[in-house]
């Protein structure tokens, strides 16, 4: 059994609200000039296609305001679970850099929010943002629905592990952000009928698993645990390895295990076997398989070993503490568990008798602000056990790219560029580079996230400027 490498990248879609004397207000479609503007006067990287406004960054990463008018920022090709959970938190940094600032003229501010829900003027969720995770993969795309199919049950119940928590209009709490807005297993689109697992294609090689349903994740162990649980059960999966359990209605359970908030609810109905399942047990059957298989498999490198490892650990950590409702080690480690204990002591300092709705909404908001000296960083220096990178390892992905991916090479591009004269012209995708002398044009092709370092790229490059 051979655990291969695996490319890892994150695309995070960003809310944004204006702040006005203390109050929040819907931005709509008012700051889409804002934000292209943001990008055009931004430095460190290299604004291209200004028809859509790619900004291509220094370490490698991508933001770009999508077709729906809101800001999004897709990192670096990353070649483990630690340096893409650090491209995601450099993608706050970076992002809050470039556009969480006051509004040219006026005392408003802009404030970029990583969450799920967009708020209207009224108070209501209106749109969903989305987190979506990809996965290299190395089976080819015949067996894909049976891959799906052995990772769904874990799909469906990870929640209890990267939920960020929200509150339903009645005031119930629950788990997830995103879950009630997934409305199919498998689906091409990404905006409606939002599924499970995107099949949408992609100009690279092809062979990735898109993963849509996932919550936005502020505290890094959530979002160690989040990619970390997923590519050891993938790497299971990849193997035919999967506990035998089939659910007839998945959509149902993950909206009723998110609305519940209850971990041990038994709403994951088993096919075949009968009976159900809760959520937290279905975590364990995956994470028995990952003990038993994976400490003794081959791996292509000794880094995946020790991850993998790692995440063994902290997988079993969480659930026991689910199991026990150690909301202790939760706190600081878990976004729903956090937020959850931010609101319960907010709502006693509240007068006798208010009303808790505004502060749902509040905090909700408050608790995925991205800017510096925000609530994530008062989390981070009340429980500093939850901290899985220092600010030194994020502060350096901010600005350096991944090594051993192509990423490494696009930075080297940019950074080539940006020495040549203005009238050569710079183009740049995920998987090459090109550049235009007048009408000729020289493109050189990278369609291997895993590219590695070669005399052809270097040639292209001393083409640029000599």
């Amino acid at each position: 059994m051979l655990i291969r490498d695996r490319i890892y990248g994150i695309e995070t879609e960003f809310g944004s609200m204006i702040i006005k004397d203390g109050e929040f207000f819907s931005t709509e479609k008012l700051v889409t000039h804002y934000y292209q503007a943001q990008m055009e006067s931004y430095s460190g990287g290299m604004c291209l296609n200004k028809d859509r406004k790619f900004y291509w960054h220094e370490n490698g990463s991508l933001t770009y305001v999508d077709f729906n008018d809101h800001p999004e920022h897709a990192t670096a090709e990353y070649r483990s679970i630690r340096g893409a959970v650090a491209g995601i938190k450099a993608g706050e940094r970076i992002m809050a850099d470039m556009f969480a600032s006051p509004m040219s003229g006026t005392k408003d501010c802009i404030v970029l929010y990583k969450n799920n829900l967009g708020w209207n003027d009224k108070g209501d969720t209106d749109c969903t943002f989305g987190c979506h995770e990809n996965y290299s993969l190395t089976l080819p795309e015949h067996a894909r629905k049976f891959l799906y199919d052995r990772m769904i049950p874990f799909l469906v119940t990870r929640l209890i592990l990267d939920g960020s928590g929200t509150w339903h209009k009645n005031g119930t709490f629950m788990l997830s952000q995103r879950a009630e807005w997934i409305e199919g297993i498998t689906s091409e689109a990404c905006t409606f009928r939002r599924a499970l697992i995107s099949t949408k294609p992609t100009m690279d090689t092809g062979h990735r698993l898109q993963i849509i349903c996932g919550d936005s994740n502020m505290l890094d162990t959530a979002a160690f645990l989040k990619i970390g649980t997923t590519s050891l059960v993938l790497a299971l999966a990849e193997h035919d390895i999967s506990p035998p359990l089939r659910s007839d209605y998945p959509l149902h359970a993950l909206h009723s295990i998110s609305e519940s908030a209850d971990p041990h609810g038994t709403f994951f109905s088993l096919t075949g076997a009968g009976g159900s399942i809760s959520a937290l047990d279905v975590q364990y059957e995956y994470l028995k398989l990952a003990k038993h298989f994976l400490p003794d498999a081959e791996y292509e490198s000794e880094k995946t070993r020790e991850e993998f490892m790692q995440v063994i650990v902290l997988w079993e950590r969480a659930l026991d503490a689910i199991a026990s409702n150690d909301q202790k080690w939760m706190r600081g480690k878990l976004d729903y568990a956090t937020k959850m204990y931010l609101f319960e002591q907010a709502a006693r300092r509240l007068p006798s008798g208010s009303s808790q709705d505004d502060l749902r909404r509040n905090i909700d908001i408050i608790y995925h602000d991205i800017r510096p000296g925000t609530a994530q960083y008062r989390i981070k220096k009340r429980w500093p056990d939850g901290c899985i990178l220092s600010n030194a390892e994020i502060m350096a992905a901010c600005v350096t790219p991944p090594p051993d991916t192509r990423a490494y090479f696009r930075a080297r591009f940019i950074a080539k560029m940006r020495e040549a004269p203005g009238w050569i012209r710079p183009n740049i995708e995920w998987n090459q580079c090109a550049f235009y002398k007048g009408n000729m044009g020289t493109t050189f092709r990278m369609p291997d996230p895993f590219w590695s370092p070669s005399d052809a790229f270097e040639d292209f490059l001393s083409k640029i400027v000599p």
